[in-house]
């Protein structure tokens, strides 16, 4: 695999710290003094201005996919408090219209085909239909749900909650002495990054649901030192329902102490309602293999997979299982790269994805072969280009794919990508009024050969007012 070894230089903006390696230009000084006098009115980037940004994230789409449902979180520097609400717009681009305005972080857990929105609110579901009205609470009970995920006959409802297992905090192992605050750890997997393992663990629970009401729920992983979905960072992605609302599918690395913490072996499970059964599904691929995922006809099943046990860094690849022929075939082994995240096309002929490419996340496709028996790899297209990253991939609006993209000098919004045209147009614009008044930081990118021979990617970030005919001598690079 051909590397290229990405390095950001973000240069500081207090004083002079940048130091010039340009080659003598010829410069127009006309033009600096026209571009000084058109930024006389903005403002640098600067954490307190960072803070007011708004932060953008794609809930989902009508069934029609004409309409998005997204979130803002905003900021209160001040209070040192965030307040999420949800808005709705045109995946065309229009308006935007405020959709919930609770208190709290709303986030949406289903749309309905009929345009009711259901949405999580301090642990509780409601209920809002897309064309208006008032919204519903539909549970009042003492669960506090997250990840929520409905069956598609819409009977039964999948969630997670963290279960108390291990006695690791002082209170949870000496109830006398409830105001003690020490934790107790005899092997590894006490912290996770920032997250500290505090011997609760999120366990998948599955219940019968009839419009807000409940049943009793089941534990999936009752008495077991596992996660699912997986710390820190799994969320809802970690979850399927099986297209007849049979069974659930769900992610877990089942190994405890030192064992989970040196492995990367996650397994995607099959958990069957009737017979109360569980499959081991990835039974010998021994990396990370996640975000099961149904084609729209229910017959294949897709997942993302690595292959080496221990890795954390391997390729990611799609591996896909036809239920009809009981094959199993790795898309993109045979591709010179890692995957991000992917979607199916709306006729089961396709899958999209996002995979990063020359310092920039893109978005490809593939064909899915049509007889797995053959073993032959699809081919695989690059489909769109530029100076940005494709962050995720919402959904399909006819032939276009509503994306959130990001760039160096701005934050994630909301957008759609022609794929005929091949272009990226905005949906949401949460932020353009702030931007406006921020300076526009120029961003170049350059290939240099590093000393072993190979190519070093750098993206380089100058800082506000960058005048490439003045010499610089101090410098720092983050």
């Amino acid at each position: 695999m051909k590397k290229h070894i990405l390095a950001v230089a973000m240069v500081s903006v207090s004083g002079l710290t940048f130091a010039q390696s340009e080659p003598e230009l010829k410069t127009d000084k006309s033009l600096i003094d026209q571009r000084m006098a058109h930024q006389s009115n903005t403002t640098a980037l600067t954490p307190e201005v960072l803070w007011k940004l708004g932060r953008v994230s794609a809930e989902g789409l009508t069934a029609d996919g004409k309409t998005l449902i997204y979130a803002v979180s905003q900021y209160n520097f001040e209070q040192n408090s965030s307040e999420r609400n949800l808005f709705s717009v045109a995946v065309t681009g229009g308006k935007a219209i405020p959709f919930s305005q609770e208190k709290g972080g709303e986030s949406v857990v289903h749309i309905a085909e009929n345009g009711d929105v259901i949405y999580l609110l301090k642990g509780q579901l409601w209920k809002k239909n897309i064309s208006g009205g008032a919204a519903t609470q539909l549970t009042k009970g003492e669960l506090e749900l997250e990840n929520v995920k409905f069956s598609p006959d819409g009977k039964y409802i999948l969630f997670s909650q963290a279960v108390l297992i291990k006695k690791y905090h002082s209170p949870d192992r000496y109830p006398d002495l409830p105001k003690s605050d020490a934790y107790v750890f005899d092997n590894l997997d006490y912290r996770h990054w920032d997250t500290f393992n505090n011997g609760k663990f999120n366990h998948p629970f599955v219940a019968t649901y009839d419009n807000g009401v409940i049943g009793e729920p089941v534990d999936l992983l009752q008495d077991e030192p596992y996660y699912s979905p997986q710390m820190p960072f799994g969320g809802a992605e970690d979850f399927a329902w099986s297209p007849d609302s049979k069974a659930v599918l769900y992610v877990s690395k089942k190994k405890f102490g030192t064992d989970y913490a040196v492995s990367t072996n996650t397994d995607i499970y099959r958990y069957d309602l009737s017979g109360k059964q569980t499959t081991n599904l990835t039974a010998g691929m021994n990396g990370y293999d996640t975000n099961p995922t149904y084609s729209p006809n229910g017959q294949m099943l897709t997942w993302l997979s690595m292959k080496t046990e221990g890795y954390e860094a391997d390729k990611n690849d799609i591996v896909l299982f036809d239920k009809s022929s009981s094959q199993r075939l790795n898309l993109t082994a045979h591709w010179d790269g890692t995957v991000n995240s992917f979607i199916w096309s709306k006729d089961n002929r396709k899958i999209y994805f996002t995979a990063p490419v020359k310092g920039t996340v893109q978005l490809f496709e593939l064909t899915v072969p049509a007889n797995l028996r053959t073993k032959a790899f699809p081919q695989i297209q690059q489909i769109s280009s530029g100076e940005f990253d494709i962050t995720g991939i919402v959904g399909q609006s006819d032939n276009a794919l509503v994306v959130t993209s990001t760039k160096l000098t701005h934050a994630p919004e909301v957008y759609r990508y022609d794929l005929s045209k091949k272009e990226l147009k905005p949906v949401t614009t949460v932020n353009d009024e702030l931007y406006a008044g921020i300076y526009t930081n120029k961003v170049a990118s350059r290939v240099t050969r590093a000393s072993d021979g190979k190519d070093l990617f750098s993206w380089v970030v100058y800082p506000p007012d960058f005048d490439p005919a003045k010499k610089i001598s101090d410098y720092s690079v983050l």
